[in-house]
């Protein structure tokens, strides 16, 4: 089981301040990862200490806490510090040193980021050096600002009785969140030196809130043309911190359990989202017949004042979503400004035109962005589930420009106690691929192929606009069916923003937690509110099991395998569940 230790009463007390507190962040970052846990304070977790692996998101001042972390461990247990050492210097065997304001990781041969390639930007850390020859030190800070050592180090594992301690001294809830939502938008960003940006276009959009560095954070593609936001540093903190657990986990022999990402055990997904500027009823069909022939369903962002009732008809009837394209440009109609009013009242005319529809996505023309996250709670008021607004708007700054390929949650500010919003941000990687100025066919296809690497969500843009309506083919019209194809052959499904959105709706609410049984079997417990079809478990452990059979509730193995997740072997079980509790047994060792 994982535990996880957090100081509440202090959070509350910075958000009283008016300041913002990343540590409950990291509760949304378990459940994403599909991780059941339990929270303690720390002294209530002092006085029970309960087996298995303990996260420790603060520490005490109790002049037993030094002791009692060292009994844990010995008893065969895990400890994993996140955010600093917490006074627990002696026990993982490391001297800290300076505070480090901003600074990225240089990870070496080190087997804990093998294929991860993204510069590790982080912000809030501390510097690490060995201070035991039993502690394993790995994560060279480098470009640290404000630090005045060299070689300090931000990770630590050490091996301790029968268990084992470890720590990233790195905030990575403050880094995930800082790099995913930006900061706040109130003037044109800083372009990019090398000219291959120039952000600064007097249009506020979501860009100009972009934390990332132009110089160490991007990176050239196989076509060694201009260089962009080539790795997704948000989504390999994740991939490190779900090795960090699993490696702490198999020291001490204990099995974990995750809900996987995707249903049918999905790599990744693809997405195909469409912008409708210049509302050409021509256009529009001859995307629909790109699609047909690609058989692929996507969502369409509408431009008010919209299309004509039957292209709204066609697009439906032919199983594509309708979503709003919000305009804050002053153009095309009156109520275009960027104020609540005006996305409602685009919201509300978008969903006279589709009655018989739900729209619960959008898009901002022109990525437009103002403010902090304001506009998250528009959303949220709106019934808006899916909002796709955080991307590049320039050849140097497409794809992972807010660090993920994932849907995540956004926070709110401190005086909301920096709560997580009800709303899905599913970043735009890309536009119209293969237009040479917007992104090129390596550099589609090297974010697709990474996207499906960090288990994500390929997002592409394709205008309508941007086909030919006569019958000769264009470079557009040619490569959409082959980056879908390249997709499925990936394990990637193609997917709408609407059923995305449904997907992480419902995986949210699934609960699954691992232990061990009679004979050397595992007892894997399921909790749903609905049915759920085509569910996929990963059940790590240090043995494999040749069979799983329901004990209580209702359901069907689908398929039970091997598989390579995060750079570990686990298994795979997809299986059908009624809703409620469901019980599965593993038994038959393999090997």
């Amino acid at each position: 089981m994982i535990h996880v230790i957090w100081d509440e009463p202090n959070s509350r007390r910075t958000w009283a301040e008016g300041r913002d507190c990343y540590t409950s962040y990291l509760f949304e970052m378990l459940d994403y990862l599909g991780h059941s846990y339990t929270k303690w304070d720390v002294h209530r977790w002092m006085e029970r200490q309960p087996d298995g692996v303990s996260i420790l998101a603060c520490g005490s001042s109790d002049e037993s806490w030094l002791r009692t972390c060292k009994d844990y461990c010995s008893q065969g247990n895990a400890l994993l510090a996140i955010g600093g050492v917490y006074g627990l210097e002696k026990l993982l065997g490391v001297q800290p040193s300076d505070s480090i304001i901003e600074g990225w990781i240089d990870w070496g041969s080190s087997e804990l980021a093998d294929g991860l390639q993204s510069s590790f930007h982080f912000w809030d850390g501390q510097g690490l050096e060995q201070d035991h020859e039993e502690a394993e030190v790995f994560g060279r800070i480098v470009g640290g600002r404000n630090s005045k050592r060299p070689k300090l180090n931000a990770v630590a594992i050490r091996e301790y009785g029968s268990g084992v301690a470890g720590c990233i001294t790195v905030d990575v809830m403050k880094t995930t969140c800082l790099i995913q939502q930006g900061i706040r938008v109130d003037r044109d960003g800083i372009s990019a030196p090398d000219g291959t940006a120039a952000i600064q276009d007097g249009l506020l959009k979501t860009d100009d809130g972009s934390v990332l560095d132009w110089i160490l954070d991007r990176d050239t593609g196989r076509d060694e043309e201009s260089p962009y936001f080539m790795y997704p540093i948000v989504d390999e903190w994740r991939v490190l911190l779900q090795r960090l657990l699993m490696r702490l986990a198999g020291k001490i022999r204990l099995p974990l359990g995750q809900v996987w990402f995707w249903p049918e055990g999905l790599d990744g997904i693809g997405h195909i989202s469409h912008d409708t500027d210049g509302h050409s009823a021509a256009h529009a069909r001859k995307m629909l017949a790109l699609l047909d022939q690609a058989e692929v369903n996507s969502t369409w962002c509408t431009l008010m004042p919209g299309y004509p009732g039957e292209v709204y008809d066609e697009i439906r009837r032919a199983g594509h979503e309708i979503a709003l394209h919000y305009n804050a440009l002053g153009t095309e109609i009156a109520e275009s400004s960027w104020s609540e009013q005006h996305f409602r009242a685009q919201l509300g005319l978008l969903r006279d035109q589709v009655p018989q529809g739900s729209i619960v996505s959008n898009k901002n023309h022109y990525l437009r962005w103002e403010g902090d996250v304001q506009f998250y709670g528009w959303c949220e008021r709106a019934g808006i589930k899916v909002e796709q607004s955080k991307g590049g708007s320039k050849k140097g700054n497409k794809g992972f420009t807010f660090g993920t390929c994932h849907p995540y949650r956004p926070i709110r500010l401190a005086h909301e106690e920096n709560r997580v919003f009800p709303v899905v941000s599913l970043p735009t990687l890309a536009w119209d691929p293969p237009v040479e100025a917007r992104c090129t066919v390596d550099e589609a296809f090297q974010l697709l192929d990474t996207s499906k690497e960090m288990y994500g969500v390929a997002h592409f843009l394709f205008h309508p606009g941007m086909l030919k309506t006569d019958d000769s083919l264009d470079a557009v019209e040619q490569f959409l069916p082959e980056l879908v194809r390249r997709g499925r052959e990936r394990n990637l499904a193609w997917w709408t923003a609407e059923k995305m959105g449904s997907w992480c709706e419902t995986r949210r609410q699934i609960k699954v937690e691992i232990r061990e049984s009679l004979n050397n079997t595992l007892r894997l417990t399921v909790y749903s509110d609905q049915a759920v079809n085509d569910l996929t478990l990963l059940v790590t452990t240090n043995q494999a099991f040749a069979q799983a059979v329901f004990v209580e509730g209702a359901g069907v193995i689908v398929s039970m395998a091997a598989v390579r997740r995060f750079g570990s072997v686990s298994q795979q079980l997809i299986v059908n569940i009624c809703a409620g509790k469901t019980e599965l047994l593993l038994n038959g060792h393999l090997g």
